[in-house]
């Protein structure tokens, strides 16, 4: 089963976050169901999810920006600070400005808010959440959140995974190629080839196993999971009670069976007192 060290050593961030966990969860549920079962696959596949979730953090794009960094990363968009300014901050207004008029979103309510670079994969656009539904069965256009969703957001990613050959792709150590069919590009391919070669030297594995359930977790951080010792509160937990009721009444047993044992004539010799 993989674990959150793998996780961490694959991303090379140290997340304990609840998203992480929940990310964590979700592909050793689905993974062996469709065919991501050696390291290789494993690997290639971990690498991808990490470079799109930020180090499995995050299960939506991050949209928050400041003007300056919306110049960078859309310089036609935005060509000005004045512009700049009124989206930096805002994620939604920025979704539904950037991406509301392209990639099926024109002519639905909040669709470029709606339809974010979400789950595992961050796919993006209606257009694309519909090519996935078609894919998985999963109504992620009727309930975009799903996409975000760890557990199901985890499904349909693994299986348009297997669907797409990105099995084989990883059993033929095709890194570029992975990237060009998942990305539709080279974007972040450095990356994933990094992340890949760092799994590839983990013991990856996952239970053949169908019956792992999808569970949720407290957001909790490492630094926090262990600390000092409780102070004694002065009370007694039930397992001391019971405890010590049972080793009072062993004791006054035993007085008893002295007390009677004394009062016979040839034992009394025998006694104290």
């Amino acid at each position: 089963m993989v674990t959150l060290a793998d996780l961490h050593a694959i991303s090379g961030v140290r997340s304990n976050s609840a998203t992480t966990k929940a990310i964590l969860a979700a592909f050793n549920k689905y993974a062996a169901a469709y065919g991501v079962t050696t390291r290789q696959r494993i690997a290639l596949c971990l690498a991808h999810i990490s470079v799109e979730t930020g180090g499995f953090r995050r299960m939506d794009e991050n949209l928050n920006y400041s003007a300056s960094r919306l110049r960078q990363v859309w310089p036609s968009r935005f060509k000005t600070d004045a512009v700049a300014r009124k989206y930096a901050g805002n994620p939604q207004a920025l979704a539904n400005y950037v991406y509301g008029s392209r990639l099926g979103n024109k002519g639905r309510p909040n669709a470029g808010w709606l339809y974010r670079g979400s789950g595992p994969g961050q796919v993006t656009g209606y257009d694309n959440f519909l090519k996935v539904e078609n894919e998985t069965g999963i109504p992620f256009t009727k309930q975009p959140d799903l996409m975000r969703d760890p557990d199901m957001g985890m499904k349909g990613t693994l299986i348009l995974w297997q669907k797409w050959g990105m099995n084989e792709l990883a059993d033929k150590s095709r890194v570029t190629a992975s990237r060009e069919k998942w990305n539709g590009g080279r974007h972040g391919l450095a990356e994933v080839k990094a992340a890949w070669s760092r799994g590839l030297k983990r013991g990856l594995s996952v239970s053949s196993s169908k019956s792992v359930e999808y569970e949720t977790y407290p957001e909790v951080e490492a630094s926090e999971a262990t600390g000092p010792e409780p102070a004694p509160t002065g009370k007694s937990d039930g397992k001391t009670s019971i405890v010590a009721l049972i080793a009072a009444a062993v004791v006054a047993a035993g007085a008893a069976i002295a007390s009677f044992a004394c009062s016979i004539p040839i034992i009394s010799n025998f006694c104290g007192g």
